[in-house]
């Protein structure tokens, strides 16, 4: 008996590390969502290949001084996901742990769109996002600049 016990026993104990760890890989799963979505244009066109980012939300109080900081740096925020749409203008992000991110989906030159999401646990977190045009950096540049300027000298 006691022969039948000793081969046993780390077998048992296998068995058991495997059923653990597959519970939590279950309650892992539980705690992630998956955001899906498409991307169109003003028209209604879908966008292919457009970025899409999933970024932490900012903290009360962290924009300007986060920003300022940043700028200075020339660091910007890293996503928390990443992903580009096909050419039907959809996409997917994967195991999204569970929360509250801003969506942010663009095309270089041609727009960008964002949008406060949340993400449940299990779920799936459909999104609709409308780039809209980009403002042209010449006439920006030109108010903002033209404003400082004016306020400098005052």
């Amino acid at each position: 008996m006691f022969r039948s016990l000793k081969w046993a026993t780390p077998f048992v104990a296998m068995a058991l590390l495997v059923g653990i760890s597959q519970v939590r890989a279950e309650e892992t799963k539980k705690e992630t969502g998956t955001v899906t979505g498409t991307v169109t244009d003003q028209d209604g066109k879908a966008v292919a290949n457009a970025e899409v980012r999933l970024m932490a939300p900012k903290a009360k109080g962290e924009k300007s001084e986060a920003k300022a900081d940043k700028a200075a740096s020339g660091e910007r925020p890293k996503p928390i996901a990443t992903g580009k749409t096909d050419a039907d203008g959809k996409f997917e992000l994967k195991d999204v742990a569970v929360g509250s991110y801003t969506l942010a989906a663009g095309v270089k030159g041609v727009g960008q769109a964002r949008e406060q999401i949340e993400v449940k646990a299990g779920d799936n977190s459909p999104v609709a996002l409308k780039i809209k045009p980009a403002a042209p950096k010449g006439d920006k540049a030109k108010s903002e600049g033209g404003e400082k300027h004016e306020k400098k000298a005052e």
